[in-house]
């Protein structure tokens, strides 16, 4: 007679999955034995072996089904047939609230995927993929400036101008606020500094917005140009590749630059071009220049606080990570859990005791 599976059989290899998803997240794969996931399940080893064969079994367990559950978030949201913002906007809540719950499975998917067999890792990355793709509605991640709104630039330029003192405050004029023509640009950058407060704003392109740039800076509001690799023209540009690689794109590059440093701007971004060009830009124009992924021979540099901080793995050729606030943040993040769990935390230097 066939034996019949327990009823309670799913349930208990989603408990040691879980077990497994904390325990890989907080010693790592390779140093978790089954012993120490024996133990933190509460069963003995053959019976944990009874429901994975072992522990490379749980890895790949783990690592498809927390993407597979992904995706089907993503598949759900989609039939609910959104517009294409308030999805990405269902999207994020739905994302955040998933990780809460599963945040060590997330560690394991992007941490441990490494000592995955090459089979297993290329179906785990391809569901992932797969998911980034559905999560970016056909666009990459990166070119998310086309989507941001003049509300939106309103909304943080007022929190960086609230937190500065004595930094020139710039913002830039979001993509469709000012392309049109000059006098739509001056509305919509009056309005950006009158609701934020800033100093000054910030505009894409080159030659064909150097009418634009005369006629803003004419009229009292101080402009900063950006030529080179212009993001909010990734969908004309092809991709986010540097730019100048042939002659003739150079002299372009350069010409726009020298265009609307002559129309009045104060400062020009020189982004992602290869470095003769940020060069001859520096040493030609009177207005600063600013590099990034340009040339140390820029007047100034920028970076995405982000990337410079070490706050995400995946960054551009250019960036530099100065800092590994991710690695620092998990870390502190692990030793308040662990705290918390050995209720060593709150201590008494962290409570209030009761007067005599």
């Amino acid at each position: 007679m066939a034996r019949t599976r327990s009823p309670a059989y799913d349930d208990q290899r989603e408990m040691i999955l879980a077990h497994a998803a904390e325990l890989f997240s907080q010693r790592g794969y390779p140093a978790t034995s089954m012993n120490q996931l024996a133990e933190a399940c509460g069963l003995s080893k053959p019976t944990l072996y009874h429901y994975y064969r072992d522990k490379y079994a749980l890895l790949v367990q783990i690592a498809e089904g927390h993407v597979a559950r992904l995706s089907e978030l993503v598949r759900g949201i989609e039939a609910e047939g959104l517009p294409a913002e308030p999805r990405l906007h269902r999207l994020i809540i739905r994302f955040v609230e998933e990780y809460a719950g599963a945040q060590h499975a997330h560690r394991v998917l992007t941490e441990d995927v490494c000592f995955l067999e090459p089979e297993d890792r290329a179906a785990a990355t391809a569901l992932n993929r797969a998911l980034r793709a559905a999560h970016a509605d056909g666009h990459d991640l990166r070119g998310a400036t086309v989507h941001v709104t003049l509300e939106m630039m309103c909304a943080h330029g007022a929190a960086v101008v609230r937190g500065s003192y004595r930094a020139v405050v710039v913002v830039d004029l979001p993509f469709g606020s000012y392309e049109a023509s000059p006098e739509k640009a001056f509305e919509s950058a009056a309005y950006l500094l009158k609701q934020t407060g800033a100093a000054a704003v910030k505009l894409e392109g080159g030659r064909a917005m150097a009418p634009t740039v005369k006629f803003l800076s004419e009229r009292g509001i101080p402009v900063m140009g950006h030529v080179g690799l212009t993001p909010q023209a990734v969908n004309t540009l092809g991709g986010y590749g540097a730019r100048g690689r042939t002659q003739a794109e150079a002299a372009k590059i350069i010409d726009d630059g020298q265009a609307i440093a002559a129309a009045g701007a104060f400062a020009l971004v020189i982004e992602g071009v290869v470095e003769p060009i940020a060069i001859e830009l520096t040493r030609t124009i009177d207005c600063p220049t600013i590099g990034i992924g340009a040339s140390a021979q820029c007047d100034g540099q920028v970076l995405v606080a982000e990337d410079m901080l070490g706050l995400f793995d995946r960054t551009a050729r250019f960036v530099k990570k100065f800092d590994d606030l991710a690695g620092r943040i998990s870390a502190a993040v692990e030793t308040y859990a662990a705290d918390v769990r050995s209720r060593a935390f709150p201590g008494a230097e962290q409570i209030y005791a009761p007067k005599d």
